[in-house]
């Protein structure tokens, strides 16, 4: 299991490649891991930390693919 120095490593490398991207849907999914790893560091219960879930796109149009985001409990 990592440490949480290392969780807290992962969680600050995912919040660097967000401030580099220029797409906001990946801005938003790599601040949503960056927010998980710090929770695992953290300690905090598996149900605070958001959980990323991929869904087929909604439209029938092959070169758009999107990812909608949904909390588990």
């Amino acid at each position: 299991m990592a440490t949480d120095d290392e969780c807290l490593r992962v969680a600050h490398e995912y919040a660097r490649l967000a401030g580099l991207t220029k797409q906001r849907n990946v801005r938003d999914q790599l601040l949503d891991l960056a927010c998980g790893w710090t929770a695992v560091a953290q300690h905090e219960r598996p149900s605070d930390a958001r959980v990323l879930c991929f869904t087929p796109p909604a439209t029938n149009s092959p070169g758009t693919q999107r990812s909608r985001r949904q909390s588990r409990p």
